[in-house]
């Protein structure tokens, strides 16, 4: 279990397919606003193991992989399609609008893009799952 210097049991989220510089943009962000255990994955394989064997309360989805720049949608699917897993919250990161339609589609909630990381509404769109609840 997680917990944060006041005690406070922190979230997790998982964050799949960014490369070194996103993930780290990325964990910042989201440790300076919530109280929250970041762990980088590179593919849906690694990504299901974690979900397997902890508690994640959000992941977010890379559009392209860093990895091997495969579909980050693919991961969706196989999250979402894993009677396992497919309870647990996913995002997609993509600017695309295009791209956010069709992970919602998927099974999704709405996502941000890496060009919208400061935005307010990105932490609007976190809250729900990385606040406290």
């Amino acid at each position: 279990m997680n917990t944060s210097s006041n005690g406070q049991t922190a979230k997790t989220l998982v964050d799949c397919g960014n490369c070194g510089p996103d993930f780290a943009s990325i964990r910042q962000m989201v440790t300076r606003h919530f109280k929250v255990h970041v762990i980088q994955t590179h593919g849906a394989e690694d990504t299901l193991e974690v979900l397997k064997n902890r508690k994640v309360d959000l992941v977010t989805v890379n559009r392209k992989l860093d990895r091997d720049y495969t579909d980050g949608l693919d991961v969706i699917r196989q999250i979402k399609s894993d009677p396992d897993t497919n309870a647990v919250p996913v995002m997609l990161v993509s600017n695309y609008e295009e791209h956010q339609q069709t992970a919602t589609e998927t099974g999704a909630v709405p996502g941000f893009g890496k060009l919208a990381l400061t935005d307010p509404a990105t932490r609007s769109l976190l809250e729900p799952f990385l606040g406290d609840a």
